[in-house]
């Protein structure tokens, strides 16, 4: 998030890079916002957001994934509302599988899966080329 702070009138882009279908952003000092998928969608902080206080954003992307980031309103009195945006992004999602237990991937992960795969394909190809000539043998 950052700057992670902003005023009662402000305004804040939001995004949703973890989610790969439409996601929207909701809390209680702004309208719902709909963001569509690997783009950013813009929401105008209500000008009686309180001051110093906290907000949950809740960002819901179809089919279930969910995440939440604070918004912080500036405690500062301004005569008029920021111009300067906050960028809020949740969460990447979760991790299936394992139960999220793997951090990352390495192109050695990406490797060797890509080579069982590959050795998958191939004994595949042999083994049905060798049913279809043992086949071919019998008629």
């Amino acid at each position: 998030m950052s700057p992670g702070v902003v005023a009662p009138g402000g305004r804040i882009t939001l995004s949703a890079p973890g989610c790969p279908s439409t996601a929207t952003a909701s809390a209680g000092i702004f309208d719902t916002v709909t963001i569509a998928p690997g783009s950013a969608a813009t929401a105008t902080v209500d000008t009686d957001a309180k001051r110093g206080a906290v907000y949950t954003v809740s960002f819901n992307c179809t089919g279930g994934v969910q995440g939440t980031v604070d918004l912080t309103i500036s405690g500062g009195a301004t005569a008029t509302p920021t111009a300067r945006s906050t960028v809020l992004t949740t969460p990447r999602g979760v991790q299936g599988g394992l139960g999220g237990s793997f951090d990352s991937t390495d192109a050695w992960t990406l490797a060797a899966g890509g080579g069982m795969v590959l050795a998958s394909a191939v004994g595949l190809v042999l083994v049905i080329r060798r049913r279809s000539s043992s086949d071919g043998r019998r008629h």
